[in-house]
């Protein structure tokens, strides 16, 4: 017989707990400290703006290197 604890619907249940006891907390330390939290808000943005980045080079290159692999048709279209 199967756990009862080891149901997707209760691992949901306290995935979904954890989240909102770190929500409670995150908002009583905000309260308590804003200054701290909008530092980092800050740099959660500054690191999305580089992921951006990385991410725009990367399929830049992805582009040029499907580019370069496509067959080269000397006889032309027709």
């Amino acid at each position: 017989m199967t756990n009862p604890a080891d149901t997707p619907e209760v691992e949901v249940d306290q995935a979904v707990n954890g989240v909102v006891w770190s929500i409670q907390d995150l908002t009583q330390l905000t309260r308590r400290w804003p200054h701290l939290v909008q530092e980092q808000l800050d740099d959660i943005e500054n690191v999305h703006g580089l992921l951006d980045s990385i991410i725009a080079a990367l399929m830049a290159q992805q582009e040029a290197q499907e580019q370069a692999d496509e067959p080269v048709n000397l006889l032309g279209a027709g």
